[in-house]
């Protein structure tokens, strides 16, 4: 005979909590908005803490910090982290709820005007002989070049006669950081 412990859900009350949101650089999709939100704390007993969102479109975004628990004894730290895509980029605080109450916490906005762009202006405007090849969180320019050739390759069946528009390295920011290398690559005609 195998007994199992009954896990109930529980929501945590989280000491420290991190808010920050940032701008999606992939392909096609910039200016998509993220909210990564970093929460830790201890708790007696449980396992698997993670972040969920209660009320993503509020003025105010709703979230709250859940765990399972566990037969264990004791105060245990954990840490959760969560990203939610397709929030406001002008998101100023979020909500943590929590089992007596709720805390807002201020968002850090990765990229303020001030900073560098993370989308070149080049990769922004792509006409329709143009495409982008990235090398994701490295400094590798042959590996972008193979990928823009690649899609043009896809995009353009047949030769290919291609010509470099612009390419560089975007770096930017602390605790997430994006960094990238790209190449816009043009096909001649």
């Amino acid at each position: 005979m195998t007994v199992q412990a009954h896990s109930t859900e529980v929501v945590l009350s989280p000491t420290k909590v991190t808010a920050t949101e940032f701008e999606l650089v992939l392909a096609r999709q910039h200016g998509n908005a993220v909210l990564t939100i970093n929460a830790e704390g201890y708790a007696e007993g449980i396992t698997g803490a993670h972040i969920v969102a209660v009320d993503l479109n509020a003025k105010v975004p709703v979230f709250k910090v859940i765990a399972h628990t566990t037969p264990a004894i004791g105060y245990f730290p954990y840490t959760a982290k969560n990203s939610f895509e397709g929030v406001n980029p002008d998101l100023q605080e979020i909500a943590i709820q929590t089992s007596v109450g709720i805390t807002k916490y201020k968002v850090t906005h990765l990229l303020s005007n001030n900073e560098t762009q993370t989308v070149p202006a080049s990769v922004k405007a792509l006409n329709e002989n143009q495409v982008v090849g990235y090398a994701y969180n490295q400094s590798n320019l042959d590996l972008a070049f193979s990928n823009a050739v690649n899609q043009l390759y896809n995009k353009f069946s047949g030769h290919i006669s291609a010509k470099v528009v612009d390419s560089g390295f975007i770096a930017v920011g602390s605790p997430v950081g994006i960094a990238y290398t790209y190449v816009v690559a043009e096909q001649q005609q």
